[in-house]
């Protein structure tokens, strides 16, 4: 049987190997696990461990030194912004610790971009089944896309993004989730709605630009019966011809 892929545990002396005992025996003690994947600077994820300190919040992200300021706040005391129960992740979002498999409550993906935007826009399979095999049997996997990158063609075409169009949306995802084992109970466009999540990326597209975000929730398929899709009218607008 083929290793592991190794992980990187971040903190404030920087990163180190995560070994599995580490990451096992916090996992143990946890009631709930909650994950943000791509966390970036890992703002959302320690906001959310503040929020909640009864849960195991783990932020995970390709690139540790933007979560670097984050590792070291996390550490002091919480009345100074400490986070005990936040773990900084540093590696693959498709090949994620095996001691996470079906422990987390929730996942959450926030304005994804580049290769984890094609995974869960459908363009990668083994990511898909990567963050489906994260989850509890009644847990959550919440995505929220920025549509500005699939609505202009050429910025589209460079990062070999689908086209949100109403066939896609209603049909070709929920498909890709569904070899996954997962089913797509939401996926309606925000509009105008304050942005759910309290990202940096998302601060500032809620404040400045207005462009529209998609919030797409998946669950295991067995756990419930999916809400309806929304019909085409309340789907995001067909791409624009911008090349720019």
């Amino acid at each position: 049987m083929p290793p592991a892929p190794p992980y990187v545990i971040l903190d404030k002396n920087g990163p180190h190997p995560g070994p599995a005992p580490c990451l096992a025996q916090r996992l143990a003690a946890a009631d709930r696990v909650l994950m943000d994947v791509g966390c970036g600077d890992a703002r959302f994820i320690h906001r959310l461990a503040r929020e909640e300190p009864a849960a195991l919040c783990i932020g995970l992200d390709a690139i540790g030194a933007a979560m670097r300021p984050v590792a070291v706040k996390a550490s002091r005391q919480p009345a100074r912004g400490g986070a005990p129960n936040l773990i900084l992740l540093v590696g693959d979002a498709a090949a994620p610790p095996a001691e996470l498999t079906g422990r987390a409550e929730q996942v959450t993906v926030n304005f994804p971009w580049a290769g984890l935007l094609r995974g869960v826009t459908g363009g990668d399979p083994l990511l898909l089944a990567a963050l489906a095999g994260l989850l509890t049997p009644r847990g959550s996997l919440e995505i929220c896309l920025n549509l500005h990158s699939f609505q202009e063609t050429g910025l589209r075409d460079s990062l070999a993004l689908p086209t949100l169009d109403p066939p896609f949306l209603t049909t070709t995802l929920p498909q890709a989730y569904g070899r996954a084992g997962l089913a797509i109970t939401t996926c309606r466009p925000l509009g105008d709605d304050p942005l759910p999540v309290g990202t940096t990326w998302g601060g500032r597209l809620g404040k400045g630009s207005r462009r529209e975000s998609l919030l797409i929730v998946a669950r295991p398929v067995g756990a419930l019966t999916p809400d309806p899709l929304p019909p085409a009218d309340r789907l995001p607008p067909p791409p624009s011809t911008s090349t720019g």
